[in-house]
């Protein structure tokens, strides 16, 4: 049962309400930090760690759950390089990506994506922009 009560502004009193969840909705819908990962795909909008304590929590890589954060290279270039107000461009298995680390509350949330995912429409984006460019001149 969740209770919520509120003073009344317009004359003394308390207005109080409640609802009931059955315990079988509530066992089929709890939210879990993994289940809110599940949409995300690790190609095309990056890898997302959340750690607890240096271990991976929930990942939108499944492979990474349960490791130590000890253990990823790109994990430990981010704790020495970033804040959570910059993106910071590193090295993963000799390939270019942008990261940025993140302290919410007990967890660390890890975020990062490959320069090719970066940059994938820039050469499109630049050529409609001179286009246009030339169009309007």
């Amino acid at each position: 049962i969740d209770i919520a009560a509120c003073a009344r502004k317009d004359a003394p009193g308390i207005v109080a309400i409640y609802y009931y969840t059955s315990p079988e909705f509530a066992r089929n819908y709890t939210l879990t930090i993994q289940g809110l990962l599940k949409g995300y795909s690790a190609q095309k909008d990056g890898t997302i760690i959340v750690a607890d304590e240096g271990i991976v929590v929930a990942s939108n890589d499944e492979s990474l759950l349960g490791h130590n954060t000890a253990d990823n290279e790109v994990v430990q270039a981010m704790k020495k390089h970033t804040d959570s107000q910059h993106i910071y461009h590193l090295k993963n298995e000799g390939t270019g990506c942008y990261g940025i680390m993140l302290k919410q509350r007990d967890y660390y949330i890890y975020a990062y994506l490959p320069d090719m995912e970066v940059f994938r429409n820039l050469p499109l984006s630049v050529i409609g922009v001179i286009f246009l460019y030339f169009l309007m001149s």
